[in-house]
């Protein structure tokens, strides 16, 4: 079944009203294809039309629809008809046609003009007759001129070996890596003469800077990072291991933010108990995999929530062997005393068994 518009007193699609249509532009129809232009399409027609139910293109301005591509070959500008029709976004339909072509507007103009021309001037039909026909001649020819030269040039371009696109891809890659090595090297130099937060400073080194945060009570490090010469950021822990993050220094006056936001990692309170206070392969701070998904009252890293688990265990099972050896040395301890007391006894009956009788 032929697609059908939905406005009843329009003739597309419907055989027996087709007559009357304009055949200079071929049908095209339309769908609203989310809720929300259904429902600005039936504002706009004042009926309650269905997301299934289609429009045809004569209800829509020109503008509005897209059938014209336009190419620049060798600065000739060159428009031909697209395959299919698309509709612009903000685009909405009316009961009435409202479609006019410009290229029909302008057939129309120029055949009303010639029409005139020829009536006041009878003596001449014939010669613009003939004119007018080598017109469209020259005209359909030009267009067709035009459409296999878009065609030669589309193969020529097809034809271009793909060593060629790898080269010139791999040349710009080249000049952008150098374009960002530039950059790069003045960002770091403007890094340098940035202002730093108190307790900070930072290292020249080979991979890029290297910011450190000295506490000043303890005189240790409690930070250490490095921005590397791609702008990019590296945790480097007590043990000197190193973690590279997905942070990005994106200007050198954020560089100061940057740093006063790494003091509020959290840092590892270790075990907590006295006897082994932290691992010995612990990080300090607590990022990428050691982070909390929430917040905790003694954040830890890793290695030292396995350490004080160890811990817990072990305390736990000594707690109860001193208990038990407790109890049992108790238990002795009352044994020995009844022994004692039965041994006083029976000395004493055998020293006196007078007393006894």
């Amino acid at each position: 079944m032929g697609k059908l518009c939905y406005v009843k007193s329009c003739p597309s699609g419907r055989k027996l009203k087709s007559k009357g249509i304009d055949t200079s532009q071929p049908l095209s129809f339309f769908q609203p294809t989310t809720p929300a232009k259904l429902k600005k399409w039936n504002m706009a027609l004042g009926t309650t039309m269905k997301k299934t139910d289609y429009i045809c293109h004569l209800h829509f301005k020109e503008k509005d629809i897209k059938m014209y591509e336009t190419f620049n070959i060798k600065g000739e500008i060159i428009i031909l008809p697209t395959g299919k029709k698309t509709l612009r976004e903000e685009a909405l339909p009316t009961i009435e046609h409202q479609f006019i072509s410009v290229l029909a507007h302008e057939l129309q103009t120029s055949v009303v003009n010639k029409s005139q021309n020829v009536h006041s001037n009878p003596n001449q039909s014939e010669k613009h007759q003939d004119q007018h026909e080598q017109q469209e001649l020259l005209l359909d020819q030009r267009v067709a001129n035009n459409l296999i030269r878009v065609i030669q040039q589309t193969e020529h371009d097809l034809d271009i070996p793909q060593l060629n696109q790898e080269t010139h891809d791999d040349v710009q890659n080249d000049k952008e890596s150098d374009v960002n090595s530039l950059s790069a090297e003045k960002f770091l130099e403007n890094i340098k003469s940035s202002p730093l937060p108190q307790s900070w400073m930072y290292f020249e080194k080979v991979k890029g800077l290297e910011f450190v945060q000295i506490n000043p009570t303890t005189m240790q490090i409690s930070n250490r990072l490095q921005v590397n010469k791609d702008l990019s950021i590296t945790v480097i822990f007590s043990t000197n291991e190193e973690l590279n993050i997905n942070d990005n220094i994106s200007s050198f006056n954020s560089i100061y933010d940057y740093l006063k936001s790494v003091e509020r990692w959290p840092i590892c309170v270790g075990t907590q108990i006295d006897n082994n206070k932290f691992s010995k392969v612990c990080k300090g701070v607590l990022v990428g995999d050691d982070s909390y998904k929430r917040n905790q009252a003694n954040p830890r890293c890793k290695s030292c929530r396995i350490l004080r688990h160890r811990l817990q265990k072990y305390n736990s099972t000594s707690t109860i062997l001193e208990i038990t050896l407790r109890v049992t040395l108790e238990i002795l301890d009352m044994l020995k005393n009844e022994c004692e007391c039965k041994y006083l006894m029976i000395a004493t009956l055998l020293q006196d068994p007078l007393e006894i009788a």
